[in-house]
């Protein structure tokens, strides 16, 4: 499946979840790559960046990454109705840890 797939549903969902957030999202990157680390082979998606809850008004942060990879989804989904639900997923997992929220909240 053509990964542009996966780019547009990412975009869709982050533009939901942008306009409804009552913290700002704008200062953060959203990534599709073909796979993830070989350290991480299963992984669908990972944050990178410090959580909001971690932050100061002092501290100069460059943006936070999200990165989503197709191949983990792709294998796990059937159809394109199951990739846009698991995308969907993995980035509002990925924007809970933005929130500060660990696996275990998640």
């Amino acid at each position: 499946m053509p990964g542009f797939f996966i780019i547009l549903i990412c975009f869709q969902i982050y533009f939901l979840i942008f306009h409804r957030s009552p913290q700002p999202l704008d200062e953060q990157v959203v990534i599709v790559e073909d796979e993830p680390p070989d350290d991480m082979p299963d992984v669908m998606g990972l944050y990178e960046g410090v959580p909001l809850v971690e932050r100061s008004m002092d501290d100069t942060i460059l943006p936070d990454c999200i990165t989503i990879y197709k191949g983990p989804i792709e294998r796990a989904c059937r159809t394109h109705a199951e990739i846009e639900v698991e995308v969907g997923i993995t980035v509002l997992h990925e924007i809970g840890h933005f929130f500060g929220l660990d696996e275990g909240q998640l």
